[in-house]
């Protein structure tokens, strides 16, 4: 997992940012200069961007900093290891979670999902 730290960093002082952007990816994607480093984003005014590897889905994968925060969540297709990130992350309690992954929309809200196909 990368881009992490940073929201930690803020929680740990008190802060929180408005959204949180995860996505769930295959390999980490290349770093090719500062704005492309996942820690970055909030220090260059940026939301959050997580990635969450595939590999760690089913791994010890702390995602407390995710509590009471609105989270966007991303992936190639509703996949099961998807589908457990998405168990994972609403076991955190965020405030409001929609995730987008292949032709799937779906809203976490209020303990309650709703979806769509399209």
């Amino acid at each position: 997992m990368r881009g992490h730290r940073q929201v930690v960093q803020l929680r740990r002082e008190g802060y929180m940012p408005s959204q949180v952007f995860v996505d769930l990816v295959d390999q980490p994607r290349p770093v090719f200069s500062k704005y492309d480093e996942p820690e970055n984003g909030i220090r260059l005014g940026s939301y959050p961007q997580i990635e969450v590897l595939r590999r760690e889905v089913h791994g010890a994968l702390d995602l407390r900093f995710l509590v009471g925060l609105v989270v966007h969540v991303h992936g190639a297709e509703m996949d099961d290891d998807m589908l457990d990130l998405l168990d994972l992350i609403a076991a955190q309690e965020p405030r409001h979670m929609v995730a987008c992954a292949g032709d799937m929309l779906m809203q976490f809200q209020n303990g309650k999902w709703e979806s769509w196909k399209f």
